[in-house]
């Protein structure tokens, strides 16, 4: 029934603006901690919304079309030279024995069921996240999509797994728990990138 549907759509539009707001608070926090200090947040929040408006009303080649490409490489070259500086580095992971499978989380959040969630994000953003319709309409021809979609939630699990292993062969448990409760993961990939990678590559 009618009720029943406008229930539906309500608590559709309040999970796509709790997403929403994540996705602007992350990266918005991230930009402002790399620009000088007296750039105001709002600001930087304003142009992540005109960013967003762009992205989704031209058409995808006419503006993103152009620009998802260097950021998609970007995400690429940083992600393998952050892989190979722990592989060639002096870096090692912490082990995940029972002596340090202990609960860092400031709000004493439980690690199960969690910790799935956390490991299967990658790969499950992946495989959702092209579902969009600005992947499809990239696509010439159907049969691409098995490629584009199972190849991407590959892609994104090993991206994945690169960046835990950086963080946690950098930061104990309880450091990285604090840095994320006081700055979200942004932090933490902003820490990582810069310590691995030195300040011009990193940022």
């Amino acid at each position: 029934n009618k009720g029943t549907m406008h229930v539906v759509n309500l608590f559709a539009c309040l999970l796509l603006l709790l997403v929403g707001t994540v996705f602007v608070s992350s990266p918005a926090a991230l930009i402002q901690s790399l620009l000088p200090g007296n750039v105001a947040l709002i600001i930087i929040i304003i142009a992540i919304f005109i960013y967003y408006i762009i992205s989704t009303v031209l058409p995808i080649d006419k503006a993103m079309g152009k620009v998802y490409p260097w950021f998609g490489a970007i995400l690429i070259i940083s992600t393998v030279a952050i892989g190979l500086t722990l592989i060639f580095g002096d870096h090692s992971m912490v082990e995940l024995s029972s002596a340090t499978m202990a609960n860092f989380h400031p709000k004493g959040l439980a690690i199960f069921p969690g910790i799935f969630f956390t490991i299967s994000c990658g790969a499950m953003s992946g495989f959702h996240a092209t579902q969009a319709p600005m992947v499809s309409r990239t696509m010439e021809n159907e049969r691409e999509g098995r490629f584009t979609f199972y190849g991407m939630m590959i892609a994104e699990g090993v991206i994945a797994m690169i960046w835990v292993a950086a963080s946690l062969a950098l930061f104990d448990g309880e450091t990285l728990s604090g840095m994320i409760d006081a700055g979200t993961a942004s932090a933490v990939v902003n820490a990582v990138s810069l310590e691995l990678l030195g300040p011009i590559f990193g940022t």
